[in-house]
């Protein structure tokens, strides 16, 4: 009986925080339609970057879910597999650069705002 009431707060938890997190992508989404697409693509790869560096909160992830699908629609005529084509042949170079000048990636990540707010004040 205990476990049964304890899923049901759990689906309801996820249920809420899905919601939530829908809500701010769909806001984001239309704000993001006036940025450019090589300013876009740039927001990307720094998400991406980012995301690779170490764990987003949940507002950066919501933020660079709706650059990534705005991104795939707009660039890419929808198809998610020519999205990550190009992210492909665009990290390559900044995967050079980052060995040719390693730093701390949790000090730079530990410094840096979150993502939306950084893009939003530039």
């Amino acid at each position: 009986m205990k476990t049964s009431t304890f899923l049901r707060a759990l689906t309801l938890a996820v249920s809420l925080a899905g919601a939530a997190l829908g809500a701010t992508a769909q806001t984001q989404t239309s704000a993001l339609s006036s940025i450019d697409t090589p300013r876009l693509q740039a927001i990307y790869l720094r998400c991406a970057d980012e995301s690779a560096r170490s764990p987003l909160d949940s507002v950066d992830f919501a933020f660079c879910a709706a650059v990534g699908d705005a991104l795939r629609d707009r660039a890419f005529d929808g198809s998610f597999e020519r999205l990550i084509a190009w992210w492909h042949g665009a990290r390559t170079p900044m995967i050079v650069e980052a060995e040719a000048a390693p730093g701390d990636a949790t000090d730079q990540r530990a410094s840096t705002a979150s993502l939306q707010t950084m893009f939003a004040n530039e």
